[in-house]
């Protein structure tokens, strides 16, 4: 959740190939993505500190997809959609 927040607020992120997310957010070149190690965080850190145009354009990629992506809207139907294909399934199991 740090990152969808941070996202939110058009903050770039730098975070670890295990987090859920980062196939999205290295996709909408919202943050750097990084193996986990220590010296690979401190590095992309150490870039986004030094380049302001960089930190810019990925805080606005990320608010871009928070936005699209992680709205209650959007997630809300997401939701309506799971629970009509699985009232679908039930109602075609009935017949």
């Amino acid at each position: 959740m740090a990152a969808l927040e941070a996202m939110a607020c058009g903050l770039p992120v730098v975070l670890s190939k295990g987090v859920y997310l980062y196939p999205e957010i290295e996709q909408a070149g919202a943050g750097l993505v990084v193996d986990g190690d220590p010296v690979g965080l401190a590095e992309a850190i150490e870039v986004l500190l030094r380049d302001a145009t960089l930190r810019t354009r990925m805080g606005e990629a990320g608010r871009r997809l928070v936005r699209e992506r992680f709205s209650a809207e959007h997630v809300a139907d997401q939701m309506r959609s799971v629970y009509r294909n699985i009232l679908a399934g039930t109602t075609q199991a009935r017949r």
